[in-house]
């Protein structure tokens, strides 16, 4: 499963169990078109969360992906906090002298050995996809859906997570 598969992923497993979806809202907050993590030569556009978006504060996956659209890594955040969540796998930005920002120190990267994917990380060349969901409960099972797909689909998760769930 590639990037752009994400969200009607999600929306197949709401329409597959509409009873524990009933009166949830889903929003697909951060996806296609947005820029890479490291570039933020837009205010508003930037292409990670950032204080007071609005969005940092709820719940929900969010996903890290390559420029080709492949997923790097799935995650949740089901204690309102995608804020925290995100940046704790990237790290503190480095500013470059271009404006540009990389992140030389993040989780994300531990543990992997292909010198590609790291580098594509750390200088910030890399996607983030949010999708929010408003019942907290909920996001667990979305992650591993998700997750479990990629596996299924591509006969491996995504480079970055270790294991399901």
């Amino acid at each position: 499963m590639d990037a752009g598969k994400v969200f009607d992923t999600v929306r197949e497993l709401m329409r597959k169990l509409p009873e524990v979806f009933l009166g949830v809202d889903v929003n697909y907050s951060f996806g296609e078109g947005r820029p890479l993590i490291g570039d933020w030569s837009v205010s508003g556009n930037e292409g990670i969360l950032i204080s007071g978006d609005g969005v940092g504060s709820k719940s929900g996956i969010y996903f890290f992906y390559a420029q080709s659209g492949e997923i790097l890594y799935i995650g949740k955040a089901a204690k309102y906090n995608l804020h925290n969540r995100v940046w704790d796998h990237v790290g503190t930005p480095k500013r470059l002298e271009d404006g540009w920002f990389e992140f030389p120190d993040g989780k994300l990267i531990k543990g992997v050995s292909d010198e590609d994917y790291i580098g594509q990380v750390r200088s910030g060349k890399i996607r983030l996809g949010i999708v929010e969901i408003s019942n907290p409960d909920l996001v667990p099972l979305v992650e591993v859906y998700l997750q479990t797909e990629c596996k299924l689909k591509n006969g491996k998760l995504p480079i970055f997570n270790k294991r399901i769930g």
